[in-house]
């Protein structure tokens, strides 16, 4: 029996790519634009409630998001100062840190 597909010619050599720049660096792919523009979508709707809901019944899991997000160049003496610290003193020094920034953009 022989093969009666036929047989294509061969674009690239072996362990050649057909581009070899690769995908430019800071390019998503469809599918993470489609989570990211969902996911933001979401936020929009439902992250203040569900921050709130998250510091009340997790505090810990709450301070690690916000430690997460904090530069890394931030004092090591800030974030023992967090671990300490309840809930309540949390929320107090967050809205203290609102008020402050709320005076330095009306400038």
């Amino acid at each position: 029996m022989t093969d009666k597909r036929k047989t294509l010619p061969q674009l690239f050599k072996p362990g050649q790519s057909g581009n070899p720049a690769g995908k430019p660096k800071g390019t998503r792919n469809r599918l993470s634009e489609d989570f990211l523009r969902d996911l933001h979508e979401d936020w929009q709707k439902q992250g203040k409630d569900v921050l709130a809901a998250v510091r009340k019944r997790n505090p810990a899991a709450y301070l690690k998001v916000v430690a997460s997000l904090i530069p890394k160049e931030v004092p090591g003496h800030f974030l023992d100062e967090l671990k300490e610290m309840s809930t309540e003193e949390i929320e107090q020094k967050l809205e203290r840190l609102r008020r402050e920034r709320e005076k330095l953009t009306k400038h």
